[in-house]
């Protein structure tokens, strides 16, 4: 009886062992973004749309609030322009400090900005 439970253990933890050695043969591939748009350092006026051509029919408007401990929060909406006229647009909320490096990945394209707020 017990060599029946050893030889069990045995063969339960050799299928364990198989099953778990298998590497998939099927890869993922990460697709690098064909553009890359800097916008660089900026001062956003607060509450007040900021218009950027990221060229190619597409644009960015930002909205920038301060926050407290030298934070501060985005409002991004990213437009494109299609060949028939319609527009798609994404929009995306960020919290974030003052000044710090961002980037974005909207489309086919990897969008670079480190932006401030002020207070009118």
């Amino acid at each position: 009886m017990r060599i029946q439970h050893i030889t069990t253990i045995a063969a339960l933890l050799a299928a364990l062992v198989i099953g778990c050695s298998k590497s998939s043969s099927k890869q993922h591939e990460v697709l690098a973004p064909k553009h890359k748009q800097d916008l660089g350092a900026f001062v956003l006026l607060a509450q007040t749309p900021t218009n950027f051509s990221l060229g190619a029919d597409r644009s960015c408007t930002l909205v920038g609030k301060q926050a407290t401990n030298n934070g501060m929060q985005l409002q991004l909406d990213f437009y494109s322009t299609n060949a028939d006229g319609t527009v798609d647009h994404i929009s995306e909320g960020d919290d974030t400090v003052q000044g710090q490096q961002m980037a974005y990945r909207v489309w086919d394209m990897m969008i670079f900005m480190k932006p401030t707020v002020k207070t009118p």
